[in-house]
């Protein structure tokens, strides 16, 4: 099988050549990558400065902007691009039409993304979270331990008392 040759595009009057597809590898990396920028939102380092975009969490616009700086910076061989340039010279849009996968794996994002806000899913995650809080069959040895011993030590006989009192103030009042 041979591997398509690769193609060149002029940005801003200087030309580059591109990588026609994306590896398994590359598409694992932008997909992770991307997704992560979705659930998280991003941090941009810049010099000193220090832009946190967490509230653009769950931003189809902020994962998709970051899918085309992730594919320019995968599938063009040029350092310090400026994303802005870029898309102002149909960039993307080139990627988009010549990089055999690159549509196929933002596709890929999307599903990940409609799959992971489903109720179902959702759903399973909390529950799970719940799951890993119950205590194993050690977890509960050691909790019957130390409750009995602090129940046996008088440690809270007084609370224990207060207590009864409110039971018994229930009682005469009818409750």
């Amino acid at each position: 099988m041979k591997f398509p040759e690769k193609k060149s595009v002029v940005i801003a009057g200087e030309e580059f050549n591109i990588i026609p597809y994306l590896t398994l590898v590359q598409v694992r990396e932008i997909i992770g990558g991307c997704i992560d920028v979705f659930d998280n939102g991003l941090k941009i380092e810049s010099g000193e400065t220090v832009t946190d975009i967490k509230s653009w969490d769950k931003s189809l616009i902020l994962m998709e902007r970051n899918f085309n700086a992730f594919l320019i910076e995968t599938c063009i061989d040029v350092k310090d691009l400026d994303y802005d340039v870029a898309v102002a010279n149909g960039v993307v849009d080139f990627l988009y039409e010549n990089v055999i996968n690159a549509e196929a794996t933002l596709e890929k994002i999307y599903q990940i993304i409609e799959k992971r806000d489903s109720l179902p899913y959702v759903t399973e995650k909390a529950i799970n979270k719940i799951i890993e809080k119950i205590p194993t069959a050690k977890g509960l040895e050691k909790l019957y331990s130390t409750v009995k011993k602090d129940m046996t030590s008088g440690k809270f006989n007084e609370s224990f008392d207060k207590i009864k009192n409110m039971f018994e103030v229930n009682k005469t009042l009818g409750k």
